[in-house]
């Protein structure tokens, strides 16, 4: 089988496989490269002077299970690839600054997308990711600017520190009730995410994890969550309601600060919930709290609500038993 890169729109190299490196010779762009007969992996494209002009890569062959780190790093040009399946594993910054890549097709049998494997690829618009994959790794796909929408699958058990962070077209995501964590800054700088649906299979989010993103207007905190992590919602200044369920026992420094439309707060807990300071400043100064009785004196908390409602029931809308009160 032959494979062929292709550099400016015009096939110059041919085979140019091998179990090391794809070095060409300085001035000597028509070399015909020999190769292994059934190469095992791509280990790496890298040769400065030709990489930015490199546009498709054709007839990958079956043999190749690996695609090495760093294979395609800076390859500014290269618009699309067919990945086999035969291919397991993409390594950690495969195709990082692939800046003109648009499209990249992933068949059955991926098993792990590796740390930053597609970083800063500024024109991918979309991804498919299959079922088979069980791992995408931190900075997956992070900086992905024109990433509009994605697919994880129910394979994925965790979502890992940045890696859809700054995907600043990405709308709406679905995680699914495979994933039980959700790492630091996973979503920061999402600007352009609504909604976010996340199942109670999730019982942990990291720091940052949807800080700044602006647009957010409805986050559903799953019920297995104990902890409010520090700066998880902080400037999500579209929010405007968010109910905190009975299994988080604390909220970390500036968890909702600067969200300025939150006006609605629900926090179920029936045990003293720990704050910390700023968890809700710069939120609506008409804010609204709801809480159980366990909170009702619970100044770190109550502190930057205009008005506190006391309800007796964990499962059913709040069902008012007292005056609201301005909180001192």
């Amino acid at each position: 089988m032959s494979f062929t890169l292709i550099f400016n729109d015009s096939v110059i190299i041919t085979n140019p496989l091998s179990e090391c490196n794809w070095t060409a010779v300085e001035g000597s762009e028509n070399t015909q490269y020999t190769t292994t007969d059934n190469p095992t992996s791509l280990t790496g494209f890298r040769d400065e002077t030709l990489s930015d002009k490199l546009t498709h890569i054709l007839n990958i062959p079956d043999s190749v299970i690996y695609i090495n780190m760093c294979a395609f790093q800076n390859c500014t040009s290269l618009t699309s690839i067919t990945i086999p399946n035969s291919v397991t594993s993409i390594g950690s910054a495969a195709f990082i600054m692939c800046s003109s890549l648009t499209s990249i097709y992933i068949h059955y049998g991926l098993n792990s997308i590796g740390p930053g494997a597609f970083q800063n690829c500024t024109s991918l618009t979309s991804i498919t990711i299959p079922s088979s994959v069980t791992s995408i790794e931190q900075y997956a796909f992070q900086n992905c600017a024109a990433l509009e929408s994605i697919i994880i699958p129910n394979s994925i058990t965790s979502i890992q520190n940045y890696t859809f962070s700054n995907c600043s077209v990405l709308q709406n995501i679905t995680i699914p009730d495979s994933v039980t964590s959700i790492g630091n800054n996973a979503f920061q700088d999402c600007i352009a995410l609504t909604n976010v649906n996340i199942y109670d299979s999730v019982t942990s989010f990291g720091e940052y994890v949807f800080c700044r993103c602006t647009a957010l207007q409805n986050i559903n905190i799953p019920l297995g969550v104990t902890a409010i992590t520090e700066c998880s919602f902080i400037a999500c200044v579209s929010l405007q309601s968010v109910t905190i369920p009975a299994s988080v026992t604390s909220i970390s420094n500036s968890a909702f600060q600067y969200c300025t439309k939150l006006n609605i707060v629900y926090i179920l807990s029936n045990e003293l919930v720990t704050t910390e300071n700023n968890a809700f400043s710069g939120i609506s100064p008409n804010a609204i709290l709801y809480i159980t009785s366990a909170n009702i004196n619970n100044t770190s908390l109550t502190q930057y609500f205009a008005n506190v409602y006391l309800y007796d029931s964990l499962f059913t809308p709040p069902s008012f038993i007292q005056e609201s009160f301005n909180a001192e």
